[in-house]
């Protein structure tokens, strides 16, 4: 998977970190099976708390 298809799963994953409201210096849980899912929440949690 390219770097530009997993950030483009990975922005489906905003709005969710939006409506609960999350912001910087919080701590977050993401629980998901060994899988690809894993890593779009990672992404997108580091996308959301740096800007």
């Amino acid at each position: 998977m390219k770097y530009d298809e997993m950030n483009a799963k990975a922005n489906q994953f905003a709005p969710l970190l939006i409506e609960k409201r999350i912001r910087k210096n919080e701590r977050v849980a993401i629980m998901s099976r060994n899988n690809e899912h894993f890593f779009y929440g990672v992404e997108e949690l580091i996308e959301h708390v740096l800007d």
